[in-house]
């Protein structure tokens, strides 16, 4: 069945990649403040120690449950980053925690094993050589999330669920019998599964924001894209991504506004994929830390921030913090909509952001139209994600349209063109029978 995830996963979401940790935190709870900008949940990425991932790095926090209390004080929800991996440390310095969690994991069988009874290993690229925890394992299960139960009694609401697709060796063996070959595409709801479980167990009314699935996605809340780049065709893509997860079945879906990588965003980029994720299930910016994996800058001073103030400072261009404000204050003005919407979602099994296809299956236009979507039963949205446009073609299937913006009326079906500056997005509401 669909799991409905908090009102407070409608919000605007916010998220922290990088290594001053409590001074970078601080300096988000205060521009935050500072210019009015209302935002939901924060997630910390680069938190942990990097070698267990559950422990806070004690030389970047001095004061772990201090910080999570001033994240919630100041209104916000706090999601942290999770790989499902206990870690080869190439540079042979795992230190005692993990060199103790790799010994007691492996002899009381709680990773996934090879055919031949030895522990699998990650086979290539991310996470390479590490263990694998096995999920389908109760005690393995039991002995993972000790670990992390304090993090819930400090006050986390919730866990960026990231990879999931490690299982490559075809004759690998699971706690119960699964192959390799077959649980290759299973393991990630296990994973994920497992985690949304330790919440609900512990009376968390939380949520797992993941990125690898499967079939029974829909059953763990929320998903997203994955990494992107600061391309004008990765906004494309992730519109397409949008509707084909829909189409798959994830009722709740989302992407990094402007791209989380690589150099940073121009304004008109930004501004368009702020308009987007404006009106998609969950909005949210985020960035990759200095020196990840697109390397958009090494240098100490180099500040890779995609919140609307630093793209302003560095932009030199005071659009990008004015109108990221404004439409975040629309976001805040949908939420009992998307509330709404979002229950009427899992009753009916049905995309939040859904494929025209959906509400308008004897519309052939409908079914050929892939750049727009209906969010909701209500509104249908016509984002702009090509660069130097003042405007778009919009179809509008059979119904009464009202322009969001200007409130003109349209009758469909019909095409128009409408002109859409960048404060704006193309967004028309109808009337529904609910």
């Amino acid at each position: 069945e669909p799991v409905l995830p908090p009102q407070w996963a409608f919000g605007l979401w916010i998220s922290s990649n990088g290594w001053n940790c409590d001074r970078e935190v601080d300096a988000q709870l205060h521009a935050l403040k500072l210019y009015d900008y209302p935002a939901s949940v924060m997630v910390l990425e680069q938190w942990s120690d990097e070698r267990t991932f559950y422990l806070w790095h004690p030389e970047h926090w001095s004061d772990p449950a201090n910080t999570v209390l001033r994240i919630r004080n100041a209104g916000l929800h706090l999601v942290l980053w999770q790989i499902p991996v206990i870690k080869h440390q190439w540079d042979d310095s795992p230190g005692e925690t993990l060199q103790d969690d790799t010994m007691e994991a492996i002899q009381r069988g709680y990773v996934v094993r090879r055919g031949d009874g030895s522990p699998y290993r990650i086979t290539e690229r991310w996470f390479h050589h590490s263990l694998l925890p096995d999920f389908t394992n109760p005690e393995a299960v039991d002995w993972w999330f000790g670990k992390r139960k304090y993090l819930l009694d400090m006050g986390v609401d919730g866990f960026k669920t990231d990879g999931g697709e490690f299982l490559f060796e075809k004759a690998a063996r699971l706690a119960d019998g699964t192959s390799g070959l077959r649980a290759h595409n299973l393991y990630p709801g296990q994973y994920i599964g497992a985690y949304h479980e330790f919440l609900r167990q512990n009376g968390v009314e939380g949520v797992t924001f993941s990125r690898a699935g499967y079939s029974g996605a829909q059953t763990q809340p929320i998903h997203w894209a994955g990494d992107q780049t600061s391309e004008w065709s990765e906004l494309q893509a992730q519109l397409q991504a949008g509707l084909s997860a829909g189409l798959s079945g994830i009722l709740f879906w989302s992407f990094d506004i402007g791209g989380f990588a690589g150099p940073i965003p121009e304004a008109e980029l930004y501004l368009r994929a702020t308009a987007m994720g404006c009106f998609c299930p969950v909005m949210q910016w985020h960035s990759e830390p200095r020196g990840g994996q697109f390397a958009g800058g090494q240098e100490e001073t180099y500040n890779n921030d995609r919140s609307p103030w630093n793209l302003a400072n560095k932009l030199g261009d005071e659009r990008v913090l004015t109108i990221s404000c404004a439409f975040a204050h629309l976001r805040e003005s949908l939420r009992p909509y998307l509330w709404k919407e979002a229950q009427a979602c899992v009753r009916e099994g049905r995309p939040l952001m859904a494929h025209l296809c959906l509400d308008f299956s004897g519309d052939e236009r409908a079914w050929s139209t892939h750049d727009e979507y209906m969010l909701g039963r209500e509104f249908l949205v016509a984002p702009i994600v090509m660069p130097g446009k003042t405007g778009r073609h919009v179809y509008l299937p059979h119904g009464q349209w009202r322009n969001y913006f200007t409130g003109s009326i349209h009758v469909g079906p019909c095409e128009i063109w409408t002109d859409c500056p960048l404060d704006r997005t193309l967004v028309y509401q109808r009337e529904v029978t609910l």
